[in-house]
């Protein structure tokens, strides 16, 4: 609706991701390649811990009865974009000259992963699924 009062857990939403760009940026500053070689710390088992974390706060949305928002929204909130650190890790691993196109390479892979679970999702929906689980008493997204 035009004009309309924005929803109060869509805002708390914008305002996670807003605060996560900025922890994510100051984990890849403060936590730089040489603070993390001196910890012992590698930069991908802070991607592989921050998307398996991730991951769990997203395991609220397989419940049929709609409980466990806030940590669905704190997850996407402050840990959507926990992949973005994976493109200092790549640039590692390439000479100066391909960086470029390895992380092109990347990209294409998010693009097309995005593309066949949108399609995936496309079937479920069109398969009525969820209209069963409606039917059915449990909670759907979007039901008023």
């Amino acid at each position: 609706m035009r004009g309309s009062a924005r929803d109060p857990l869509e805002l708390e939403s914008a305002g996670g991701r807003l605060r996560a760009h900025a922890v994510d940026g100051q984990v890849a500053v403060d936590m730089g390649p040489a603070r993390l070689d001196w910890r012992d710390v590698p930069l991908a088992r802070i991607v592989m811990v921050g998307s398996a974390v991730y991951i769990l706060t997203l395991t609220p949305l397989t419940l049929p009865t709609g409980a466990g928002v806030w940590s669905v929204l704190l997850g996407i909130g402050l840990l959507s974009n926990i992949n973005t650190l994976c493109y200092p890790i790549l640039s590692r691993h390439f000479p100066p000259g391909m960086t470029g196109r390895a992380t092109t390479a990347l990209n294409s892979f998010f693009f097309i992963g995005a593309f066949f679970v949108q399609f995936a999702i496309g079937l479920v929906i069109a398969s009525g699924i969820m209209v069963s689980v409606h039917r059915a008493g449990g909670s759907a997204a979007g039901r008023s």
